[in-house]
């Protein structure tokens, strides 16, 4: 093999200059370890990024940990989920990869490590009474729902992954609707976060304190679509999913209601599959001044009509499977 020195750009491989989409391979390592999270764990806000933990403090006392931070949102996903199989273990579970995830509260991401129902709706770990404590009562729900905010300070951009826990969410969207309320869009207002001291485990507050000016919204609302900050709240998490065909996904949702009751497996493209029936015989020439009479319509061939009624029975099928009365 004839190696190519890596220094020498003139002179690249046929392959990379033929198929530019090979370095999208890149993103993949380069997102999964290139942004910070805010950790609240212990009820302290602690910068995490490549293995080091940095406790905020206040920035006119490094001796004394911060009791809050200012920060302005870059954008928010208020509707993620994150399930883990096993119980968190205190040092065992610090980093652990969750067993299942979604990022759009609906089914589970096709990244994720197992996924644990194909909807987040029907998922049995996503009901009401999943979860039970230690004292055999139930708590909520085993699959947890989150938020993903890319937070920054106001005079730094830097991206930073904030996640909002369950406890958490209810005073996220008060604080959010009284924004609305203003007619201000969240990405332009300061926003004071600090611990419930009250609760037991982390409980995050927020509070609006202030408006960007001009120029510093200019950045925030022209980091809404960075790709770091899209990667941040989960945006293009299906970039590199393998793809399916839908016809698939269809046949193989048919197939399960199809086992369940019993029946028959149906598929998506049972029609397209039967032989389809030959074009019927163009009709002679006449003469202008005697119009041809209309044809008779010509009874429907075996093969045709086997082809209407599988469609006819794959539309029962998938009106059934989606609760649909009515086109």
């Amino acid at each position: 093999m004839k190696l190519v020195p890596f220094e020498n750009q003139s002179a690249l491989p046929a392959y990379l200059t033929s198929s530019p989409s090979l370095l999208d391979i890149n993103k993949e390592v380069v997102r999964a370890t290139g942004f910070p999270v805010m950790s609240i764990k212990g009820k302290v806000f602690t910068m995490v990024q490549d293995g080091s933990r940095t406790v905020l403090t206040k920035p006119d006392d490094p001796e004394e940990v911060a009791q809050s931070i200012g920060v302005v949102f870059l954008r928010a996903n208020m509707h993620t989920k994150v399930y883990y199989n096993k119980k968190y273990s205190e040092g065992e579970s610090d980093g652990a990869r969750p067993d299942c995830y979604s990022y759009d509260g609906q089914a589970p991401s096709p990244n994720a490590q197992t996924p644990q129902s194909k909807k987040c709706a029907v998922c049995p770990h996503n009901q009401w009474g999943a979860r039970v404590g230690a004292d055999g009562e139930a708590k909520g729900k085993a699959c947890q729902d989150n938020a993903r905010i890319a937070i920054s300070t106001p005079d730094n951009m830097n991206p930073t992954l904030l996640r909002v826990p369950p406890a958490s969410l209810k005073a996220l969207k008060e604080m959010l609707r009284t924004v609305a309320s203003r007619k201000v869009p969240y990405n332009a207002v300061v926003v004071k976060i600090g611990f419930d001291r009250e609760a037991p485990s982390p409980k995050l507050t927020f509070k609006p304190v202030g408006l960007m000016d001009d120029t510093g919204y200019a950045q925030v609302s022209g980091l809404y679509d960075d790709e770091l900050v899209r990667a941040i709240v989960g945006v293009d998490d299906l970039v590199y999913a393998p793809r399916t065909d839908p016809a698939d996904e269809l046949d193989a949702a048919l197939a399960e209601r199809a086992n369940a009751k019993g029946l028959p497996t149906p598929t998506a493209s049972a029609a397209d599959d039967e032989e389809a029936p030959p074009p019927p015989a163009p009709a002679k020439p006449v003469k202008a001044a005697k119009p041809a009479p209309a044809p008779a319509p010509a009874a429907p061939a075996p093969v045709a009509a086997k082809a209407e009624a599988a469609s006819a029975s794959l539309l029962a099928d998938l009106d059934a499977l989606l609760g649909n009365k009515d086109d």
